[in-house]
């Protein structure tokens, strides 16, 4: 239940993005996603005691097999454990580029959030069937 619940939220949520222009694709996830999940989750319960079989599926972090997820390691952390500190090259696009090539860690907060239309996601959304 909680799963239809979720698909049915992000469902509209798409909608929404499509039909209505000067839409923001961080506006997708909003505030009262993980909340409303959540609650979809608690009233679930219930149907634990009623069908028992479900309750390994209750635990999980994630029902759906994301493939660009990759959980990290301890053996991963070797390169970065010799700084002092990160530069934050927030706002600053052509730095940011340039600093790629130097293998060097760095944070960029502002990277995903770009002015996407609903008409630029209506022709995404056509020619990626």
């Amino acid at each position: 239940m909680a799963m239809w619940f979720s698909v049915l939220v992000l469902s509209l949520k798409l909608i929404l993005l499509i039909y209505f222009e000067d839409m923001t694709i961080y506006k997708l996830y909003d505030a009262l996603t993980y909340p409303g999940l959540r609650t979809a989750r608690l009233l679930a319960l219930p149907l634990l005691n009623q069908f028992p079989s479900l309750a390994q599926y209750h635990g999980r972090k994630c029902l759906v097999h994301n493939p660009f997820f990759k959980p990290m390691n301890e053996s991963a952390c070797w390169p970065c454990k010799n700084f002092k500190s990160i530069v934050d090259l927030t706002g600053h696009p052509d730095t940011a580029r340039d600093y790629v090539l130097s293998l060097m860690p760095f944070v960029v907060k502002d990277a995903l959030k770009l002015n996407i239309s609903g008409e630029q996601v209506h022709q995404y959304l056509k020619a990626h069937p």
